[in-house]
């Protein structure tokens, strides 16, 4: 086995391994907390792009299919599953409104009556070309689940934790550009830094998103 020595191995390279290895620690310490708070018998959503744990309600169900091989075919099979009789031609036709192709969601569907109505969240997405797109999209998708849940304050609540001065509060802008403030600080928290997230991203996103980390 070879063993590399700082003269075989960029400065680069060292920064990505010891990244690498400072995130993997963080995610371990993570999803500990989420087993704990399951152990107990809470019932929490686990988003690991953004690293929150946010409570469930007594009617709320969510599901996190993480990969999925063709994001129509799983669209169909929940819409079935579902009766969702929704305008699915004109969902897998559309895009974001940005540009980019539709390849992740998070989506409710409702069973049951009142008072038991009960909504079951899903989230899957398709692979991405590379680490950056992949993070963003599922920290922008995790973010509607925030919103769905009522949650949006937890995101709020971390950001200031990150010293970053939100003069708004998240409830109260778009919600594209709410999710994609998630996606940038999934990013942000993982050692992305603003430069390297703009030079590396090829999903279209809302610019206003990005500027509020570089204030």
């Amino acid at each position: 086995m070879e063993i590399f020595t700082p003269s075989k191995i960029s400065e680069q390279k060292l920064d990505d391994i010891c990244r690498s290895a400072y995130q993997d620690s963080l995610d371990a310490e993570f999803n500990a907390q989420y087993m704990r708070r399951v152990d107990n018998k809470e019932k929490v959503a686990r988003l690991r792009a953004l690293r929150i744990i946010a409570p469930l309600g007594r009617f709320q169900e969510y599901t996190d299919h993480s990969y999925v091989n063709n994001f129509y075919k799983m669209l169909k099979r929940l819409s079935d599953k579902y009766n969702f009789d929704g305008h699915l031609d004109d969902y897998i036709v559309r895009t974001d409104g940005r540009g980019n192709k539709i390849t992740g969601a998070c989506l409710d569907f409702y069973t049951g009556s009142w008072p038991f109505r009960t909504k079951n969240l899903h989230l899957f997405y398709e692979p991405q070309s590379n680490e950056a797109d992949e993070i963003f999209l599922r920290g922008h998708e995790e973010t509607h689940v925030l919103e769905h849940l009522g949650k949006i304050k937890l995101l709020e609540i971390v950001l200031k934790e990150k010293n970053v001065k939100l003069n708004f509060s998240l409830r109260k802008i778009n919600s594209q550009l709410r999710a994609d403030l998630g996606g940038f600080y999934s990013l942000l928290i993982r050692g992305f830094h603003l430069e390297e997230i703009e030079s590396k991203l090829s999903l279209h996103y809302d610019k206003n998103s990005l500027d509020v980390f570089k204030i």
